[in-house]
């Protein structure tokens, strides 16, 4: 058709020349000869034909020129790193680009004409419906968040931005996967959340701590004051006795600080030895052999002293291990028992450390190794400590390879249960 249309154009470029010599041909000079004429005729055709070529080149470098802005636009628009897409006024797919379709999950001649709307979750089709007549009422470009039909736990999100072709006709609309920076936006969010409660559990800490500090201090001082003006030596001896428990609970306030900063620091290493179990659990009982503990929880070691048990351990680890927990359930419990033991199976050892007190609130089973936590449960000022005892339990158990848990009814008591990695001779 364009052939067509050149051989016209140069027609009439012929037949406007021919006229042209016609109409000078009376005013020719007298020596310009009816040969001449035809000669210049000649020259006018050849110079058509000449004409004719260039023009023909020209549009066929013309077109190539088009052709290869139209491969490299299809380039661009098929491999471009956004999925792209052309949408009619009802919301139909025109065109799409190779991305549009690896979004979808779909081939690209499966989705032209379908409807966009279908491919998005429920609670996003009504705000990509509002996107669209903002966009059509507005004539300006629009953004939104949305997101993809179809999933379930991990949700795709997009980035939609759209305009409003210039004849009016259709929309264009580019779409980014913003899943990824969804994701590290909530893990920013969780962590700034898990910094603001480490934060205030550390003031509400240091707060307890000059509570839990001053108390004891207090007791000292004010009952040192009074030893030198006291005659009665019973009082004397039930100050001392005041003094000397107020010291150690001060003492192990300031050893469990002392021991969960070298925790945090890493500067703890293991020194394993070969330990009498029942030896370390007995003296441990008798560590905890005070009248005033003794009066209402009876603490029981449930071992087998016919066959004493030797594991290879870190003593001093493990007896601390033992003491935060064995001191804890004596905070929990104002009467009946401590139960104190292990159990053995398929070569392993489960030790225990079982209560009769408040126990746990359900809530807080999972916060109870937390550090600085205090359970709900527990009214602020009654019972005492840094909130550190099982978060240290806990740290120490991994330190040595092993695993902690616990189980509990409220009103009926607490059970904590640990395993560590130890070499030692089972019973059978």
């Amino acid at each position: 058709m364009n052939n067509l249309k050149n051989k016209s154009e140069a027609k009439i470029l012929r037949l406007k020349a021919e006229g042209l010599v016609k109409k000078t041909k009376n005013k020719l000079p007298v020596n310009f000869n009816v040969a001449d004429s035809l000669k210049l005729i000649h020259e006018l055709e050849v110079h058509q034909i000449e004409l004719e070529l260039q023009h023909q080149e020209l549009f066929l470098a013309k077109e190539q020129l088009a052709l290869n802005a139209n491969e490299q636009y299809d380039e661009l628009y098929n491999f471009a790193p956004s999925a792209n897409f052309s949408l009619s006024k009802a919301g139909n797919i025109l065109k799409l680009n190779q991305n549009s379709a690896t979004l979808l999950g779909m081939e690209r001649q499966q989705l032209t004409n379908s409807l966009f709307n279908r491919f998005l979750s429920p609670q996003s089709q009504p705000i990509f419906k509002s996107f669209l007549d903002k966009i059509l009422t507005l004539n300006t470009k629009e953004t939104c968040e949305l997101t993809l039909a179809g999933q379930t736990e991990n949700s795709t999100f997009v980035h939609l931005t759209g305009i409003l072709t210039k004849n009016g006709e259709h929309f264009l609309i580019s779409i980014l996967d913003t899943t990824e920076r969804n994701l590290f936006v909530k893990q920013l969010i969780k962590l700034k959340e898990h910094a603001e409660e480490s934060d205030r559990l550390k003031s509400a800490f240091l707060a307890n701590m000059s509570h839990e500090i001053r108390t004891p201090l207090n007791s000292i001082m004010g009952f040192a004051s009074l030893l030198p003006d006291e005659e009665s030596i019973t009082l004397t001896s039930k100050y001392s006795q005041i003094i000397l428990s107020s010291s150690e609970q001060l003492l192990h306030m300031i050893d469990d600080i002392v021991l969960y900063s070298s925790l945090q620091s890493k500067l703890l290493s293991l020194h394993p030895t070969v330990i009498d179990l029942t030896h370390l659990l007995n003296e441990i009982k008798e560590s905890f052999n005070f009248p005033r503990l003794q009066e209402n929880v009876k603490l029981i070691i449930e071992t087998r002293a016919e066959n004493p048990l030797r594991i290879t351990s870190d003593y001093e680890k493990l007896k601390q291990i033992f003491t935060n927990l064995i001191s804890n359930a004596y905070k929990y419990t104002k009467q009946g028992s401590i139960r104190v033991g292990f159990s053995s199976a398929n070569k392993q050892l489960t030790f225990y450390i079982k209560d009769t007190g408040m126990g746990i609130l359900p809530n807080d089973l999972n916060r109870v190794f937390e550090r600085f936590y205090r359970g709900s449960n527990v009214t602020k000022g009654v019972i005492g400590g840094t909130g550190l005892g099982l978060s240290i339990v806990k740290e120490l158990i991994e330190l040595l390879g092993g695993k902690i848990w616990v189980e509990s009814e409220v009103e009926l008591g607490t059970t904590f249960y640990f395993t560590i990695p130890i070499t030692c001779n089972l019973p059978s």
